[in-house]
């Protein structure tokens, strides 16, 4: 399995295994999509992520952003803010560890935008998200260490 890959599905566990943000959605099932992948008739709240790493060749490390958005109907602001407010305590300073033989080890997400986002949409508001990643990469730290 490619990097991005596992990290964006650990990312998912994460969110859709968390019982506290379960029982702020409809049926107790985290609505959650990748890279705006939303089907039309969905009907909130849902969450849209996506993740962007930028490898560093000479670092021990790769940077990028996860960006959420999180949508619901404007008459539910109330589960929104719980929602937005859930998100921040499951992933501001939340270090992912991967194992499996992947790139990477380390996976650490901070919270850098936090805003309210414009929507086309009169009934329904959004709240936007972007997280800065770092990921330990196994090889050079590796390099490093056997110096």
């Amino acid at each position: 399995m490619d990097t991005l890959r596992a990290i964006i599905e650990a990312l998912d566990d994460r969110l859709t295994g968390d019982a506290a943000l379960q029982a702020l959605f409809p049926g107790g099932e985290v609505a959650l999509y990748v890279d705006g992948a939303v089907p039309e008739d969905s009907e909130g709240p849902y969450i849209v992520h996506d993740l962007e790493l930028a490898p560093q060749e000479v670092w021990a490390w790769a940077s990028g952003a996860w960006s959420l958005n999180i949508w619901d109907h404007a008459t539910h602001r109330e589960r929104l803010y719980a929602i937005h407010a859930r998100l921040i305590a499951l992933m501001d300073r939340y270090t992912l560890a991967l194992s499996g033989g992947e790139s990477v080890i380390g996976v650490r997400f901070e919270l850098q935008i936090d805003t309210p986002g414009p929507s086309d949409e009169s009934d329904w508001q959004r709240q936007m998200m972007q997280f800065a990643v770092w990921c330990d990469r196994k090889a050079e730290i590796g390099a490093i260490l056997s110096r």
